[in-house]
């Protein structure tokens, strides 16, 4: 007798997984593992324990603003005080007024070669001018005067600021014609000379300069027209 044997069922595959599923389920670890390090870290940003870090107004960030501020040098003269050639007008006509500022300007600001004449017109404010490449110098004296930088102008072309033109030698560097308004300063640091006098009459004006006025004499007159 023969036996037949029957073949047996062969048995179901599993179904293969869902692609979809499983990349959601990728996703969900994914977020869960970055929530937990996110915790861990302290949480998304800067450090809440940073309190040195500041925002600027333009969305930048700074550890440490330091502000600086550059203050500009003053102008520097051309020549040293003793060198340069000043020559002091009163225009105002107080007595021995051009000597006395001859005298502050020498012990003040070092200006020993100045020297003091009459101008030929009378003034109510001083002025002080420079020849080419001696504003700096100009503006200097200005200030110890007392007076704003903007005092100094250029020497005026074709105009006689003294009584005697020989006064000013051509190769005058700085002229100042006083004023009044200059004469509490004057006062003040005790710039006197009490043998200069300015003697008005007969339409024209003498100053006597004592020695060391810059005349270049012991005694020299000089006398306006």
């Amino acid at each position: 007798m023969t036996t037949t044997q029957r073949p047996r069922p062969q048995r179901p595959s599993a179904p293969a997984p869902n692609p979809v599923t499983r990349g959601t389920i990728l996703v969900l670890v994914a977020v869960a593992l970055g929530a937990v390090l996110l915790i861990k870290g302290g949480g998304v940003g800067f450090d809440k324990a940073d309190t040195s870090l500041s925002i600027e107004s333009d969305g930048g960030s700074s550890t440490d603003a330091t502000t600086t501020t550059t203050t500009e040098p003053p102008p520097a003269t051309s020549v040293a005080p003793s060198a340069l050639k000043v020559v002091v007008l009163n225009g105002a006509g107080i007595n021995g007024y051009a000597a006395s500022a001859q005298q502050f300007l020498g012990v003040a600001g070092g200006y020993t070669g100045a020297t003091a004449a009459t101008a030929a017109t009378q003034v109510q404010t001083t002025s002080v001018y420079y020849a080419p490449g001696y504003e700096a110098d100009a503006a200097a004296i200005a200030k110890l005067l007392g007076l704003d930088e903007s005092a100094a102008q250029p020497l005026p072309e074709g105009t006689q600021l003294a009584r005697n033109a020989a006064d000013v030698p051509t190769d005058t560097n700085v002229v100042v014609v006083l004023g009044p308004d200059v004469q509490n300063v004057l006062a003040s640091s005790g710039a006197t000379d009490a043998s200069a006098t300015t003697v008005a009459g007969g339409g024209g004006t003498t100053t006597s300069a004592p020695s060391g006025s810059g005349s270049g004499s012991s005694g020299t007159t000089t006398t306006a027209d």
